[in-house]
């Protein structure tokens, strides 16, 4: 796995594409959150999409 080919991947894509991809990835990651019940805390994981727009859009 090349770390770069995700990088220039991504920073070829317009910042629409990105910032829907992270809410949708918020969602998805809601929607296992709140099925899993509160014994699962999946707070952390919404950092993910988040950062992934900060570093590419901006």
């Amino acid at each position: 796995m090349n770390i770069k080919k995700y990088f220039e991947y991504f920073s070829g894509k317009s910042k629409f594409f990105l910032i829907t991809s992270a809410l949708g990835l918020d969602l998805l990651i809601g929607t296992v959150g709140s099925l899993s019940g509160y014994k699962i805390h999946m707070d952390i994981f919404y950092l993910i999409p988040i950062s992934f727009v900060v570093w590419f859009v901006g």
